[in-house]
């Protein structure tokens, strides 16, 4: 098993472009062959 963790943050100006990428990334993901999960946490 592998198991890639980061952190960063976001402007508020840029959250709501970030959120729609971060399913779009999150969908792609999760559709690969092989993959189990792929998440994105946030932080409020």
């Amino acid at each position: 098993m592998i198991v890639v963790a980061g952190s960063g943050s976001v402007p508020a100006e840029h959250s709501e472009a970030f959120m729609a990428t971060a399913a779009a990334v999150s969908a792609a993901a999760r559709a690969l062959e092989g993959n189990i999960d792929y998440c994105i946490l946030l932080a409020g």
